[in-house]
């Protein structure tokens, strides 16, 4: 599928691409500064990554936060920042396409007029934060910071981290960061690329119109290639609040755009992408000691690195798995590459380009792909050709690179071991007014078409939606149990029967699994909720059906091998010892628990927990699976592909009966006695996660909409009150939100997110206060309310850009009984919500004597404050995490 589109240069050095797209009534712009954490000094670091922040905080005509801008449009957007470079984008109405316009240029050219001292320590206090999240506070995250420092040793300029040390950033100045915006922030360093459903001539015409009169300014120099050479070995050990240890090894590669990249991309996909990859099968299945194995191949713009990480089973050695692992290279330097390997790398490249290529916008889709072949090779029509040069890889392509980058070669090796428990020109430009925003027309009603609800031969219901704006077809097999039908002394049976599900067939082993889905570029996804199960995967068009015959076979062929049941409890027991290594994981699953009990169909550990999971039998998993004959299944198809070929694959990948009748699990749900304080302790810990939660209706309860539009005002979206208070205004967070956790009966509404623990319990203060507010003295106005209710309508769109989004939505369909045209009516029902009816949601929902609160944190710092808030927290640490 050829991508067309019209490129140009301003006057001022502004590149710009132009694509269109008419498939939706939406468009996206994507903007790439040419600016990354390389080009920094040693002592200034971070200055890239603080600006993609200031970037968001208002312009001289536009004073006021980006995201509180465009969240009201219906609109997505995000930044980022790498080495290499910055970019923004926004995916939006396309109505609103000379609005973005007028925002991005003012920030481009006008930035610094509104840049103050608040902004600047307000971001920086974001940015420590976003460190602490990111890195300080997950499990193995600072191992990524030491890797890199080693692996770029000083000074090579990928040797600092993107988001830059906590002292450079303390001891910056705003003479510092204006001088680093003038220099990279400017016309002749930028890519706009513009996709979507849009005009050429008109859209050319608005990007002269609101870009052209910013000034034009020097272009800063390119870096150079700059390899690195490691004069020997690096081995180094490091400790981290982690319980199993692991193995990084790192080793110097080639820039983007190498003759040998492309090699590398491919041979680090047959090492350790899947589980039909060579160090998968030696370590993980074979050997049984390691739990994870991946390997990645990381070129960037002057310099590369291929890396691969392994995380150690229970009990077992590091330096025994680096033994391990160094003599499977001495395995794989002795056994040839094979043409099935190499094929199934390349399909998982091409896919993989067309999944990108299905979305307009966001990271990866198609205006950051043609920004990402403008500014590194200067050429935006790779986009059409640049899967070539992985089609032209040989077997003796992927030879040669291992030996000449892999293979007995100067590397860095790095330990994470868990930590001792004792450690703690000259133009004519247009004239315009740019403090009055432009006027937008008026949008476009989009409607999407009622989804094909059919019942197959066999019983089995199909969901169908065509799609022919890809080259892919989405397809999941659905089926209406879940964790809740888990029998009370087997906590974990659905999930652990689900998961061996793909480990051996009457007609496939383990391993014939993997390697038929990933030859034709796929893989599959298995995942179980509290009311669903669910195998899924996207393939191209021309081979979804042979992915399809293979989750037939796996669904209704199982064998559950003796073996694979032994090793699949085992790493489940293991998986669960280290959930205490992630405090946002402790979070999300202790609080169901302490809402519902520990016991309950809706509030036992959908994992399970190691007593439950050692008892169970194979036996008890092929009974548990024979049940689900009883249960409606449904087939959920979104893509290029039509009715009378899903009836043809589906006849020969299930050869079994299903279920014609509509049945549901009906569960019986008690809540804990509310309210609700509960701490876990985490000594030491640098943030502590907050979850706040009430309980609330079932899904399709009258008053769904209401509760839709309240959330948005509360902590939906960037600019929700949370959020601004927490993030923007006191800046305690890198990020606070709220949703509901929707289910057939019976839902819980929460807020939260990682703060940092010296304001723990301010920053629950604050949740109070603006929880009561919004009852009291904060009723919405009219301007908020029908803000939030246009952005629910305007976002609408959106959520039909991707196959594997409308399958999700047609996945609603089906769990709860929404009927085909649900769709079709939501914007109408949004659009009917009164405040009255807000309101009188948040009179039954956020009621304080109903409120559950968790805390994972560090309990000696929280309770030296935790007098701020008239609250006793109970200790549960003991009960949930493993001494």
């Amino acid at each position: 599928m050829e991508i067309k589109y019209r490129d140009l240069i301003l006057p001022n050095g502004l590149q710009v691409i132009i694509s269109e797209n008419h498939t939706l009534p939406t468009a996206a712009v994507n903007l790439w500064y040419h600016v990354g954490s390389k080009n920094e000094q040693i002592g200034k670091t971070g200055f890239a990554h603080l600006f993609e922040h200031i970037m968001f905080e208002g312009s001289k005509n536009h004073d006021t936060g980006f995201f509180q801008a465009i969240e009201k449009l219906g609109a997505s957007l995000n930044g980022s920042t790498n080495s290499d470079r910055t970019n923004y984008w926004e995916n939006f109405p396309s109505n609103y396409l000379e609005y973005i316009l007028w925002l991005e240029s003012d920030r481009m050219g006008f930035l610094l007029e509104a840049f103050d001292q608040k902004k600047f320590d307000t971001e920086k206090d974001v940015v420590k934060n976003e460190r602490r999240q990111s890195y300080e506070n997950r499990p193995y995250g600072v191992s990524h910071l030491v890797l890199q420092e080693l692996i770029y040793p000083s000074p090579h300029p990928y040797h600092w981290p993107t988001i830059g040390y906590h002292e450079d950033l303390d001891s910056a100045n705003l003479d510092d960061v204006k001088d680093f915006f003038k220099k990279y922030y400017v016309p002749a360093n930028a890519s706009i690329s513009i996709v979507g459903d849009i005009d050429l001539n008109k859209t050319e015409e608005l990007v002269y119109k609101y870009f052209s009169e910013i000034p034009k300014s020097p272009r800063p120099e390119k870096l150079k290639s700059y390899p690195v050479r490691l004069s020997g070995n690096i081995e180094m050990s490091i400790y981290d609040k982690i319980t199993l240890p692991a193995i990084q090894l790192a080793y110097p590669t080639v820039e983007k755009f190498h003759n040998y990249e492309a090699a590398l991309d491919l041979l680090s996909i047959i090492l350790g992408d899947g589980e039909s990859s060579r160090l998968h099968k030696a370590l993980i299945n074979r050997e049984q000691i390691a739990i994870d194995v991946s390997v990645y191949h990381d070129s960037n713009e002057i310099a590369g690195d291929f890396k691969v990480d392994a995380v150690a089973a229970e009990s077992i050695d590091i330096d025994n798995l680096l033994t391990k692992l160094q003599k499977e290279f001495d395995n794989i330097a002795n056994t040839p590459f094979t043409l099935e390997e190499l094929e199934r790398s390349k399909n998982k490249i091409i896919t993989g380009r067309a999944r990108r290529l299905s979305r307009n916008g966001g990271f990866g889709g198609r205006a950051d792909l043609l920004n990402f072949y403008n500014v590194y090779q200067s050429n935006p029509n790779l986009i059409n050709t640049d899967t070539s040069r992985y089609q032209d890889v040989t077997l003796e392509d992927l030879s040669n690179v291992f030996n000449k980058y892999i293979y007995n070669r100067n590397h860095v090796a790095l330990k994470t071991l868990p930590q001792p428990s004792n450690e703690n020109v000259s133009i004519q430009v247009p004239e315009i007014d740019r403090s009055i925003p432009p006027h937008t027309e008026q949008s476009s009603e989009y409607v999407p078409e009622i989804p094909t609800l059919h019942s197959l031969k066999n019983g089995m219901k199909l969901i169908f939606q065509q799609k022919t704006d890809n080259e892919l077809v989405s397809f999941k097999l659905l089926t209406l149990d879940g964790a809740m039908t888990d029998p009370k002394t087997m906590s974990g049976l659905t999930n652990l029967t689900t998961e061996l599900l793909a480990t051996g067939t009457e007609n496939r082993t383990i391993t014939d699994i993997a390697n038929d889905f990933e030859y034709i570029g796929s893989h599959l996804n298995y995942m179980t909720g509290r009311e669903t199960t669910v195998l899924d995967s996207e393939s191209l068009n021309t081979l979804w059906g042979t992915g399809l015959e293979i989750i037939g076979d796996i669904y209704e062929n199982p064998v559950f091998p003796e073996n694979e049941i032994k090793r699949k409890v085992k790493e489940q027991i293991t998986e669960l010892s280290t959930i205490k290594d992630s405090p946002n994981a402790l979070a999300r699953i202790i609080f169901p628990q302490i809402i519902y009990g520990d016991a309950s169909q809706f509030g036992h550990p959908i994992l399970g927990a190691a007593n439950s999971l050692s008892a169970i039998k194979q036996q008890d998993i092929i009974k548990h699976h024979k049940s689900r004959d009883t249960n409606e299944t449904f087939l959920i198809v979104t893509g290029n592909t039509t009715l009378e070929e899903i009836e043809k694959y589906s006849d020969r990948a299930f050869k079994q009966k299903y279920n014609t009748i509509d049945k549901k699990h009906s569960p019986n749900i008690e809540l804990e006695k509310l309210p609700i304080y509960n701490i876990v302790d985490l000594p030491g810990a640098p943030q502590t996660v907050i979850r706040v939660g009430f309980p609330w209706k079932g899904r399709k309860d009258s008053q769904y909409y209401a509760a839709t539009v309240l959330n948005q005002i509360l902590g939906g979206q960037f600019t929700s009150r949370i959020n601004t208070n927490l993030r923007q205004d006191k800046g305690y967070t890198y990020g606070f939100h709220s949703w509901f956790d929707w289910s057939e009966n019976h839902s819980i509404y929460s807020t939260g997110g990682s703060v940092q623990t010296s304001t723990t319990m301010a920053s629950l203060q604050e949740i109070y206060k603006e929880i009561e507010e919004f009852k009291t003295s904060r009723i919405p106005q009219k301007e908020e309310f029908e803000e939030a209710k246009s952005s629910l309508i305007r976002q609408y769109p959106s959520a039909f850009e991707s196959n594997s989004s409308v399958n999700n939505i047609l996945t609603n369909i089906a769990l709860h009984s929404l009927g085909t045209d649900y769709y079709q009516n939501y914007c109408q029902n949004i659009e009917k919500v009164t405040i009255d009816e807000v309101m009188q949601v948040a009179k039954e929902l956020l009621s304080i004597q109903s409120i559950i609160i968790l805390i994972v944190g560090d309990k000696t710092v929280i309770e030296n404050d935790k007098n701020k808030l008239d609250i006793t927290f109970t200790d549960i640490t003991e009960k949930y995490i493993q001494k």
